[in-house]
């Protein structure tokens, strides 16, 4: 559900950031149209879009551009081109990366040139970039043509949009050479520094969000694999089967919850004064509230043996939770525990129970069951235990759901 909602926010976010940049083009272009400007800035979108698709495919994502122009066949197969060397230019940079970082920072580049009104000197500025592009597009061809033997659609469509953009802005330079010989030198270095610029700043942000995207889509696979792994029920029994296995006789003295008659058999180790038992004791009623008649569960308050006056506090803590827990009917049993673990203390919980508890002195069972917990050597709180094995530390106790109708082969 988490995941789930950052996804959701994380496209909303995105929903924002299109949708400011669009108002701003469009009202950049509302006040000064230059027909061919906003042309190329129209056809740089598609080619953000084109390159955008193509590097989430590469990286594992699909859409519905790349189900309708990707489907393999004998002269078509993206996956073929976009997996080659050629697409690829190191481990993390792909040519699809180079073509985003050049769309985007033409776009900019653009929609500057339209506020500053310097259309003439923008378009010689930006005919050397996509020169350079058009020169990619024959050798992208070749290769698919030549080496491949098969063709990407959607690298076909950006040669087309590329192509597009370089007829355009030859046609414009054509006619309007004669204007050029007027443009100041130092005009012409300032604009280029700053189309070098976008580029410069655009490649470095694309390429830290590209490796935070490709961490984050990693991590994701791995956490998925690993909860596909986790929740198999095979997995988490021959998991316990590994564990330590300790053999506890239930006394009628002993905390109980759920049916006593059910095949799965919990023992938990609690510490009266333990934080960590608290939040335990709080997941096992959750899952006694989906499943108590497929669980049975055995609470055992240790005692505190680091020093003399804490055992005494334990102990004392121990004998008043028996007594109040054992003058409740079947159905308040359970609250009294509760109770306890939301209060952690002493003279709190007598004050709550005051006309419950009996002073029967359990002295002697605290002493028997301190006498199991260290023959079993369990020195941490909480300990737990299913059918005897130790519950693996991967696992929680939600996760003995797993376990329902397989208890038999524990």
């Amino acid at each position: 559900m988490k995941e789930e909602q950052q996804k959701k926010n994380q496209d909303k976010l995105h929903v924002v950031v299109f949708v400011s940049v669009m108002i701003l083009w469009i009202i950049s272009f509302v006040l000064h149209f230059r027909k061919e400007v906003f042309t190329l800035s129209f056809l740089s979108l598609i080619g953000i879009y084109l390159c955008s698709s193509i590097v989430w495919h590469i990286m594992g994502s699909d859409n519905a551009l790349i189900n309708t122009f990707c489907s393999a066949s004998h002269e078509r197969n993206c996956d073929t081109v976009l997996t080659s060397k050629f697409s690829r230019i190191s481990k993390n940079i792909t040519v699809a990366d180079i073509g985003l970082v050049y769309f985007i920072g033409q776009f900019f580049f653009l929609f500057i040139l339209n506020l500053i009104d310097a259309e003439i000197l923008g378009m010689y500025i930006i005919s050397i970039p996509c020169l350079l592009g058009l020169v990619i597009t024959f050798v992208s061809l070749w290769y698919q043509g030549m080496v491949l033997k098969v063709w990407c659609k959607l690298c076909l469509l950006v040669i087309t949009v590329l192509w597009a953009q370089f007829f355009i802005i030859a046609y414009f330079l054509f006619t309007n050479n004669s204007n050029f010989i007027y443009l100041k030198r130092s005009q012409l270095s300032f604009q280029l520094i700053v189309l070098f610029f976008l580029a410069f700043i655009t490649a470095c942000i694309w390429l830290v969000i590209k490796n935070t995207l490709v961490k984050a889509d990693m991590a994701s696979k791995h956490k998925r694999q690993f909860l596909e792994w986790k929740n198999n029920p095979n997995v988490l029994i021959a998991l316990l089967k590994t564990q330590r296995n300790i053999s506890i006789k239930s006394s009628e003295n002993d905390f109980e919850i759920g049916n006593p008659s059910a095949e799965i058999h919990i023992v938990i180790f609690f510490k009266p004064f333990c934080v960590h038992c608290k939040r335990t004791y709080t997941q096992l009623e959750e899952l006694m509230s989906l499943f108590s008649n497929s669980f049975r569960a055995n609470l055992q308050l240790m005692v505190d043996s680091t020093n003399y006056k804490r055992r005494t506090k334990t102990i004392k803590a121990i004998n008043t939770v028996l007594n109040v827990y054992y003058s409740q009917d079947n159905q308040e049993k359970q609250h009294a525990l509760r109770d306890w673990f939301d209060l952690q203390n002493i003279q709190k919980y007598k004050q709550k129970y005051q006309n419950f508890i009996d002073n029967t002195d359990y002295t002697k069972h605290i002493q028997k069951q301190d006498e199991v917990v260290k023959k079993n050597a369990i020195n941490t709180a909480p300990a737990i235990f299913v059918n005897g094995y130790e519950l693996p530390i991967q696992y929680k106790l939600q996760d003995l759901q797993l376990l329902i109708g397989k208890a038999g082969e524990l």
